[in-house]
């Protein structure tokens, strides 16, 4: 299985491209830096990584422990040398409400997800916080895909079917 690009037109007039990159500190989080910071690179953008720890985390280092685990991660991958820096938000809320408040704040072009779900809709995407803030974004979402991660439809679904194409 591959990550899922999902396209959408942009809508800013600026001439910045701004990537939000939403990591869950796991193993795909990885996979997700890993992904935006050559991605920034190649494109020129700005890279903003959010963390969101759950409301309901009550502990008191919760916030500045996950920031030391973001910048964990970063330390895994080559971010020094991007030419805007990275921008670092650590916040407490619901993961959807704080991602996509993320994505307006900075005009954000393409928004990159990790999850830890093994399944979701029709097996495409992955997890619930994709797919609660799929109609919400305005802009572009790639979604990376746990390691396991099968999908629900055959392996020739989409050359059988082909449901987009007309004729």
């Amino acid at each position: 299985p591959a990550a899922v690009w999902i396209v959408k037109p942009r809508i800013d007039d600026n001439d910045s491209t701004d990537i939000v990159a939403a990591t869950d500190l796991g193993p795909v989080g990885a996979d997700v830096l890993q992904t935006a910071v050559p991605l920034c690179k190649a494109l020129n953008a700005k890279l903003h990584v959010i963390h969101v720890v759950d409301h309901a985390n009550t502990l008191p280092d919760a916030v500045s422990n996950a920031e030391s685990m973001v910048h964990q991660q970063l330390a895994a991958t080559d971010h020094r040398t991007l030419p805007f820096g990275v921008k670092v938000n650590v916040v407490q809320g619901r993961a959807d409400e704080c991602i996509l408040k993320a994505t307006q704040d900075c005009c954000a072009d393409v928004v990159i997800f990790g999850t830890s779900s093994k399944t979701g809709v029709s097996g495409l995407l992955p997890g619930s916080t994709v797919e609660r803030l799929l109609p919400e974004l305005a802009c572009s979402v790639l979604a990376m895909k746990p390691e396991g991660f099968r999908s629900m439809l055959p392996s020739d679904f989409w050359t059988l079917h082909r449901p987009f194409q007309h004729d």
